[in-house]
């Protein structure tokens, strides 16, 4: 057990509480894309147009 067992607990929280966001922002972002492009496949707009 280390000398410190707050700031270990605390260092490894800290990690594991990034990689669940780093996980968690890459899933969200991946299924975003497949979406757009299903939509871009289909034809679909959402969103104003330019004219």
């Amino acid at each position: 057990m280390p000398k410190q067992p707050f700031w270990f607990a605390l260092t490894w929280i800290s990690i594991l509480w990034y990689g669940f966001l780093v996980f968690y922002v890459g899933w969200k972002g991946f299924a975003d894309i497949l979406r757009m492009i299903r939509d871009l496949k289909s034809g679909q707009q959402q969103g104003p147009t330019l004219q």
